[in-house]
This record gives structure tokens, sequence and C-alpha cells, in this order.
């Protein structure tokens, strides 16, 4: 990564043509396209397995609310880890035959101990939100129960699939950065909604309630014990990133309302159901990219924290920008054509395209910025960007994404 950068600069401080660009950044641009566009079909398909699974949104009140949070915790727990990891490969704290066993150990207790936290916090957060909005939702218990164990059965995969897809790509000479983040937070909406499914049904079969209380129990050990003084990584990983995690649970938990509010139009209009995985997951993904690349190069010495972007950082942004104009209007095309395809009603063809083309670019736009400054503030006071950034970019632009296209099935249906 650092001669890919260094020598790219140089060549595109000599000739700014657009030329130079794209062979400056043509690393970015092939790898990091190559792994979102993976993504898009890949979330797209989670967003057919939701619509599929209307039965169950509406069986058990508050499920479709529980869906974008139990989604954010996985992407901001583990898409941290992948680009946790892609830095220690580039500084070389971790070798690709994987030696430092008490630095994977704790990455590992890191990981479980936010996922299970995080995960009750989320069933509890999901259980206020509605009942003070006057939504229904079924007992606290019930959601407890379906969040950890779906949570635990999709962070065990994903825990292993951070380790596959970092120092495999890290051993073909990739860099990380490009393709960890994405690939990990789409991978992770991928088994997230088919766990969340599983435990529902398993939850109407079981003591839910009473199996709930064990599982708080368990919780707070992991807690208790990635905290502890003598796991000084897990420690510390828990003490910068748990805080902003929270946050991000809560603005998803209203992300999830959101949608649980407009169940019905979303039904009606399953099309726009399906879009919201892939539409939330590319812009988020965008900005990690960029995130990732920025914590890696700071680390080793390339970026140093600015008010503002230098001219290699504003490439790199450029770069992502234009991979937006390309991914966008792709996603609401394949959208269209798949829900059509299996008997999903869509609003049309142009109308999704020419909805995800201007929103993904605003929305990318908003990624970037946010990518930049969060890394730029967390360096400025001292903490890992690597905690921090990659679940701010994906808590606030869930958030913002969903509004973009709930806001535009509005104005479709007026």
């Amino acid at each position: 990564m650092v001669m890919e950068v260094r020598s790219g600069l140089k060549k595109f401080l000599k000739t700014p043509s657009w030329v130079q660009f794209f062979q400056t950044f043509s690393d970015l641009l092939t790898q990091s396209s190559f792994a979102v566009f993976i993504c898009v079909v890949a979330d797209i398909s989670a967003g057919v397995f939701i619509v599929s699974s209307e039965y169950y949104l509406q069986l058990v009140p508050g499920l479709l609310a529980l869906i974008p949070g139990a989604i954010a915790v996985r992407g901001n727990t583990y898409a941290p880890l992948g680009a946790r990891m892609s830095t220690y490969l580039h500084t070389g704290e971790l070798s690709t035959d994987l030696r430092e066993k008490e630095l994977l150990n704790q990455l590992f207790l890191s990981s479980t101990a936010q996922n299970l936290v995080l995960s009750v916090i989320l069933a509890l957060c999901v259980n206020l939100i509605l009942l003070w909005v006057g939504l229904p939702a079924v007992p606290i218990g019930s959601l407890v129960f379906i969040s950890v164990v779906g949570g635990v059965l999709a962070g065990l995969f994903l825990f292993l699939i951070a380790i596959v897809i970092s120092v495999g790509s890290f051993r073909r000479g990739w860099d990380p950065d490009n393709v960890t983040t994405p690939l990990i937070m789409t991978l992770g909406d991928i088994i997230t909604v088919p766990s969340i499914f599983l435990a529902t049904y398993i939850s109407l079969r079981v003591p839910a309630d009473f199996i709930s209380l064990l599982l708080l129990a368990i919780c707070m050990l992991f807690l208790i014990t990635a905290t502890w003084k003598r796991y000084h990584i897990s420690r510390r990983i828990m003490i910068e990133s748990l805080p902003v995690l929270i946050g991000g649970v809560f603005l998803a938990t209203i992300t999830g309302v959101l949608l649980e509010g407009n169940l019905t139009s979303l039904i009606m209009y399953s099309a726009i159901l399906m879009l919201i995985p892939a539409f939330n997951g590319a812009e988020s993904n965008l900005g990690s990219i960029l995130a990732s690349r920025l914590s890696t190069g700071s680390r080793l010495g390339l970026f140093e924290a600015e008010i503002l972007p230098g001219r290699d950082v504003l490439g790199m942004i450029g770069a992502l920008l234009f991979l937006s104009m390309l991914i966008f209007p792709v996603i609401g095309g394949l959208t269209h054509i798949i829900a059509i395809s299996i008997g999903f009603s869509s609003p049309g063809f142009l109308e999704l395209i020419t909805l995800c083309g201007i929103a993904g670019l605003v929305a990318t736009t908003l990624s970037v910025i946010i990518a930049y400054y969060s890394n730029y503030l967390s360096l400025r006071y001292g903490v890992d960007p690597d905690s921090i950034v990659i679940p701010v970019i994906a808590s606030l632009m869930d958030l913002m994404g969903t509004i973009m296209v709930i806001g535009a099935m509005i104005i479709l249906l007026l």
C-alpha cells in the first residue's frame, strides 16, 4: 500500500488529467468496485429474504424494527475487526500464518463481548421506543432471545470470515482496506437476516423469557472478562468503541422503528423494502473504504490529521464518488428486475434508477465527509480510528439512507 500510494501520488501531482486520475487510483477503483458490486448483489438477496418473510414480520410485532439494528451490530462489530486486522497486517503486528495467538484471542474476546452486549441493548431499545411511539411489540424476553441468539449465530461465522478475507486478500497482494470492510459488512447482512429469522422461529417454540435471563448472565460474564486489565488490547477496544457502538444501536433502532411504522406501505411496494439493505450497504461501504485506508495510512505515516483533506485524499474521495455514480443506478435497476421476476411489486424501472442514482450520490458524499472528519477527530484526540469510525459511518448512513428511501417512497405514493 505504501509504494502504491506514494508512486501514484507523484504521478497524480505531475499530470492532474482524468487519464492520470484513473491510473493513479486504478487499484482502489478495481478492487473496491469488485467488492462493492458483490456486496450489492448480496444485499439485494438479503432484501429478498426479508420481503419473503412477510409472515414473520406480521406475526412478531417489532421484528422489522429489530432487523436494521441487528445488521448494524454485526457490521459495526466485525467490519472494524477486519479493518483492525488489515492495519495489523500492514504494520507487521499480525502475520499471515496467524502465529500471534494472544492477539487473536483478545480480538475474539472483544468482538464477542461487543456482539452480546449490543444485542441485549438493541432489544431493550427496540422495546422501549416501540412502546413510546405506540407501536405493538412482543415481550421484552422474546426480543432479547431473538436478538442475542441471532447475534451469536451470525457472529461466530463473521469472526472466521474476517480472518479469511483480511489474511487472504493480503496474501494475494491486494490491499485489505479496499475489500475487507465492504465484504464483511455485506456478509454480515446476508448471515444476520436468516439468523434473526431462525432465532425468531426458535423463540416461538421454547420458553424464550426464561432462556433470555441465562443469556443476560452470559453477556455480563463476557463484558467483565473483556474489560479485565489483564487483556489490555481487548480492554482498550471495549472502552474506546462501546460508547460509540451504543449510540449506533440507538440510531439503528430509530431506523428500524421507521420501517416498522411504514410496514404496510413497504409491503405494497416490496421492491423498496428489498432496496434498503443494498442502498444502505453501498453508501456505508464506500465511506468505510475511505475510513479504512485513512486509518492504515495514518499508522504508516502517509496521512496526517488535517482540518481540510489534502490532494491525495481528495483523489480517493473523487474515485469513490465516481464509483457511486456507477453503483447506485445498478442497484435500482437490479432491484426492479429481481422484484418483478419473483412476483414482487415495484414503482418502476426508471423510477428506481433515478431514485437510487440521485439519492446514492448525495448519500455517498455525506458518507465520505463523515469518514474523513471522524478519522480526523479520532486521531486528534488519540483514539484508534479502527474502533469508532466505521460504526459512526454505518449508523449515521443507515438512518440517513432509510429516511431518503422512505421519503422517496412517500413521494411516489402521493
